[in-house]
């Protein structure tokens, strides 16, 4: 079996990371990927806060495995990024957008309303 050491680094089997594919991704999907010695990935670009939420309530259930989940910083969502930060993936991505340092300042910002 091909090891590497981002292996090592994501506690994975496998070099084989599961895209975060937006409106393809789900609990389900990503857990088969974990489950298999992969990082599985779930996505938040176009999908409901209450549905990034559920699939990361759900992934915890179906895997004991590490998995990732991504943010897309221009559709930036605080309460879904709070309950990953909440679930503590083994990963936490950003694609599409603006560095890591100004969504913090936008979450902040928006805890105090």
């Amino acid at each position: 079996m091909l090891r590497t050491p981002l292996c090592d680094v994501l506690g994975i089997d496998v070099p084989i990371i599961l895209a975060p594919m937006g409106s393809a991704s789900s609990a389900e999907f990503a857990a088969a990927a974990s489950n298999e010695g992969a990082l599985g990935s779930i996505g938040s670009l176009f999908r409901t806060t209450a549905a990034v939420k559920r699939d990361i309530d759900v992934v915890k259930e179906l895997t004991n495995r590490n998995f990732a989940v991504n943010h897309i910083p221009p559709m930036f969502d605080a309460d879904a990024f709070r309950h990953t930060l909440a679930a503590r993936p083994a990963v936490i991505s950003f694609a599409l957008g603006i560095p890591a340092t100004i969504l913090c300042c936008r979450l902040m910002t928006s805890a105090r309303r």
